[in-house]
């Protein structure tokens, strides 16, 4: 948990907020006025719902902290906490629980079946140890256990490793790369992604809580993107995931409004390039038919006025994939929206949305379908729900309760309704049987190949489910992975992460002779190997060599005995694998003390090929992602690979598709996550401009009768002074006035990342009313207005110096754009020629001003870093790590026999069942029997 907390604590310092709040979207009266609509539904008297906080307010929430055995109320809004909030929904789950005594069928004692069938219905699977706890409940209180449960803000497993790194990908400098650069830029990114996947099914196997995964899945399903949608921005869908467990189990208006925000939708539906000269209308289309109303419950013609009042809703690529409203593209015109009339924003067009009768059903509608039947509908039940969801305000544990407490919800003839989807198949049996497979890191790959591949929906309405997750040809491979499931041995006990690493990163310790003397000297050093397999027949095998010298001649130093692979996908029953599904693995070799090397080879030894209808009906291959030696990382990718045979073609090294030999001699320092090279170094507080990267981002023609010209560069992890920042865009203005023209160099907060200036800008920086952006100008040329000169002393001596050396390095910016792609693909060249003369004037003003006083004049320094790929490559294959509990249990004692004895034995068919077993007797205690039995595939 406490890596969870530095996850969050990361994201909040550097301001790339993935967690987005409610309290930062919305104004603090609307929060009051949930408070007060949750006091009403609760039993209490706040008074008016009106969001203003008021005497009776404040009694109403301290009667409320009285009766749930809080020690003190809040005596005003600000000091709501999240104690207090879990008190209050703690006191809305007894209001009605207490309201519900009349209800009949919630009064009736669980029974194994219905504990069965409330866990996988509101959850993932139904682990003997989770029914347990159900049972001598009555109905009514179990839905209260299971609503306790919402709130998957919390995760039980750390998120991935690159989702707390402290730099964040340059997406948005990345369209100047060229082609090579940009292909390792979607390597890397395809590699996190499939980090994300493997994390969540992992979160999904070992949460306590997976009502809280059963609602992510819903909205994943319900606002629907995709990575392969969205550019490779990984970052973008792990921050929605992350809005989908912040407030997902809230509010429903606060949630849609939150996703008319967000970046990965804005994307994926192209309203990030919506303009008001030529609206784009697919978010404003779907927004209305898949998200809010329905198909038919909307006209063309507000399809377009809708799409008007979304134009200039984007985001911010450089700031971490941030909101940012641009009212240059807003359309400000009067809208007309189901007969109202007005200037209306995102937020507004949400509230209409919903204020129209068909919303409300329409969500319940899709609850329905995932909590009580895939075909059973029941009209007037819907529409009651829909009333009371409405009637509260849209709260999502209102109508979740709603649901979970009909009667349709428990009715015999709504059990075993639901056809089970991928995720409820395969980690779901998981969570049921507390078997852990050997083969579980295969799992993406496996849902994916029966129509589950986590964030990758076939298209904007989702994954359809029902049918489609039966067809004939699914049907026989959901029952052979059944089989697997069935027949699988648990996996191995493993080390424990920090354990893992040390081996793996451990360097060689220089030591004295005395040192050497006393100290234990190990016989054998570990050679550590993360692979990926993929099966043809058997599985891939591979050793490795060391080569050193040997009277000046290459000498075979080692040699490993051959490794099989293990956990590899069996590509003849599943397919191919996309490469960022591969299940990695860790092989570790022991290697003699004594032995020297100056290389590494790897060698895959039995390639086999193909199934029917070539490689895609089968085909044996290895990959390779890096080899560890002693606090060495040799990244395969700057190894050379040559084929044993001349006709397999060319692939990235690592990529091992034939027999073949990886030769490995480039290494990074698991210790510095840097390459062994040598750099000049200087003092670092010195106002030098060093930056990795110089971009060309955007220019116009330098038109003499513009009051206001500019002419842009991006530099990537600029420092200067003692001010290192992640990215800053610098403009260069060409200013008419009056009596002639100015020059001054431009930065604006909303072009920079963290910051622009170490720091926030100064009080006197002038502030766009229209969205908030705030920016400051430096002068070269002309006269400096009041409000710069003010700007200019407000800065830190530091920050003058790196200004100072932003100026002085505009010549040398010039020159390093030039190389890059942006340069040819944005007509650069044809900009310039006009802009020439102004910076030929600058170059000769430069050294008469203020800045060349206080710049370094070394000028600016490009010098290209690594990302830290050893550090990032390690914890992402730590990351991969097996989770430790199954269902919130450790795996070692989760296993379902000895707890299917503490149920009753005769009931076994109904821990695993959600009906009556078709082909076996009902009687039968042969786990295999019932798995394979077609009434498993339902829920």
């Amino acid at each position: 948990m406490a890596t969870v907390g530095r996850f969050k604590a990361l994201l909040a310092a550097t301001a790339a907020v993935f967690l987005l709040s409610i309290t930062a979207v919305f104004a603090q009266d609307s929060k009051v006025t949930r408070i007060q609509r949750a006091l009403v539904v609760s039993g209490y008297d706040p008074g008016p719902v009106d969001g203003y906080w008021g005497n009776r307010t404040s009694s109403a929430l301290a009667q409320m902290t009285g009766d749930m055995g809080l020690a003190s109320a809040p005596k005003s809004k600000a000091e709501i906490t999240s104690e207090v909030i879990t008190a209050l929904d703690n006191a809305y789950q007894t209001h009605l629980e207490q309201q519900e005594r009349g209800r009949r069928h919630l009064q009736e004692v669980m029974t194994v079946a219905d504990a069965r069938h409330l866990l996988e219905r509101s959850g993932v699977g139904a682990h003997p140890s989770e029914i347990l706890k159900l049972l001598g409940l009555n109905r009514s209180a179990a839905v209260t256990s299971i609503m306790e449960g919402l709130d998957g803000s919390d995760t039980s497993i750390a998120p991935p490793a690159f989702l707390t790194a402290p730099r964040i990908p340059e997406y948005w400098i990345r369209w100047d790369y060229e082609e090579d650069g940009r292909q390792r830029f979607r390597v890397a990114r395809d590699k996190e992604m499939g980090e994300l996947r493997n994390w969540w099914i992992k979160e999904m196997i070992a949460t306590p809580s997976p009502q809280a995964e059963r609602l992510i899945l819903l909205w994943h399903n319900h606002f629907v993107t995709a990575y392969s949608g969205v550019q490779e921005e990984v970052h973008a869908v792990a921050r929605q995931h992350w809005t989908f467990r912040e407030l997902g189990h809230t509010n429903f208006r606060d949630l849609t409004r939150a996703l008319v925000r967000d970046a990965a939708m804005l994307n994926y539906l192209d309203n990030d390039r919506s303009r008001k000269e030529q609206p784009n209308e697919n978010f404003a289309r779907e927004l209305m038919e898949l998200f809010v109303l329905g198909e038919g419950n909307y006209s063309e013609e507000t399809v377009k006025e809708v799409a008007r009042a979304l134009t200039g809703y984007s985001y911010n690529k450089m700031r971490n994939f941030e909101f940012e409203f641009k009212p240059w593209h807003h359309d400000k015109g009067i809208k007309n929206v189901f007969d109202k009339r007005g200037r209306f924003d995102g937020d507004e067009i949400v509230d209409i949305l919903l204020a129209q009768p068909a919303a409300a059903e329409f969500i319940v509608d899709r609850f329905w379908n995932v909590y009580v039947s895939d075909f059973n509908k029941d009209p007037e039940e819907i529409k009651r729900i829909a009333d009371v969801f409405r009637s509260n305000d849209f709260d999502i544990k209102v109508l979740l309760r709603a649901i979970l407490a009909s009667k349709a919800f428990w009715a015999d003839d709504n059990r075993a309704t639901i056809v089970k989807s991928p995720i409820d198949l395969l980690v779901g049996s998981i969570r049921s049987t507390g078997v852990l497979p050997a083969w579980w890191a295969s799992l993406p790959n496996r849902l994916a190949s029966i129509g589950q591949n986590l964030f990758e929906a076939p298209n904007v309405a989702g994954w359809p489910g029902g049918a489609d997750w039966v067809t004939a040809s699914r049907l026989l491979i959901r029952r052979e992975m059944v089989m697997d499931i069935a027949s699988a041995e648990p996996r191995r006990e493993e080390k424990d992460n920090n354990m893992m690493l040390s081996e793996v990163a451990a360097p060689v310790v220089a030591m004295s002779n005395i040192q050497m003397m006393s100290a234990p000297q190990p016989k054998v050093r570990k050679v550590s190997v993360r692979y990926a397999a993929e099966d043809f027949e058997g599985s891939p095998k591979f050793n490795i060599t060391t080569m050193g010298q040997k009277d000046g001649m290459p000498w075979m130093q080692w040699r490993s005995e051959l490794f099989e692979a293990e956990g590899g996908i069996d590509t003849a029953r599943f397919g191919r694998v996309e490469n960022n599904d591969l299940p990695w693995r860790i092989a570790t070799f022991e290697m003699p003390a004594g032995v020297t090397y100056n290389k590494l080879i790897l060698e895959f030894v039995n390639d086999h090929c193909c199934g029917l209808g070539g490689s895609d009906g089968g085909d044996r291959n290895l990959f390779v992602d890096w080899v560890a030696l002693e606090g060495r990382l040799y990244l395969a990718s700057d190894g050379k690979q040559t084929n044993n045979y001349g006709n397999c073609g060319t692939a990235r090294p690592g990529k091992m598709y034939c027999s073949s030999k990886l030769v490995l001699t480039e290494f990074q320092s698991f210790k510095s996550g840097e390459r062994a090279i040598t750099e000049a170094s200087g003092d670092t507080l010195d106002a030098t401009l060093v930056a990795e990267r110089v971009a060309f981002k955007w220019a116009e023609k330098l038109d003499p009768n513009d009051h206001w010209n500019s002419f842009t560069f991006a530099l990537l992890n600029p420092s200067a002074a003692g001010i290192s920042i992640d990215g800053i865009q610098v403009r260069i203005v060409r200013n008419r006035y009056d009596n002639g023209w100015r020059t001054l160099l431009q930065l604006e907060d909303r072009s920079c990342f963290p910051s622009c200036l170490g720091g926030p800008l100064p009080r006197s920086a002038y502030t766009n009313k229209n969205n908030g952006d705030r920016n400051v100008s430096f002068i070269l040329l002309g006269p400096e207005w009041r409000d710069e000169k003010s700007q200019w002393n407000q800065l830190t001596d530091a920050q003058r110096k790196f200004v100072s050396a932003l100026w002085m390095s505009v010549p040398e910016m010039l020159a390093e754009a030039v190389k890059g792609r942006n340069w040819r693909e944005r007509n650069a060249k044809n900009m310039l020629k006009s802009w020439l003369p102004i910076f030929d004037e600058i170059e000769k003003s430069l050294p008469k001003s203020r800045y060349a006083k206080l710049a370094a004049k070394g000028g600016l320094r490009v010098i290209e870093r690594e990302e830290g790929e050893a550090v990032m490559s390690m914890m992402a294959a730590l990351s991969n790590a097996s989770p430790q509990q199954i269902a919130g249990i450790d795996r070692q004692e989760a296993r379902w026999p000895s707890w299917q004895d503490r149920l009753q034995p005769q009931s076994l068919s109904q821990t695993f069942l959600a009906a009556a077993p078709i082909t076996f007797a009902s009687t039968t205690q042969n786990l295999m029997e019932l798995m394979l039995d077609p009434v498993f595939n339902l829920k």
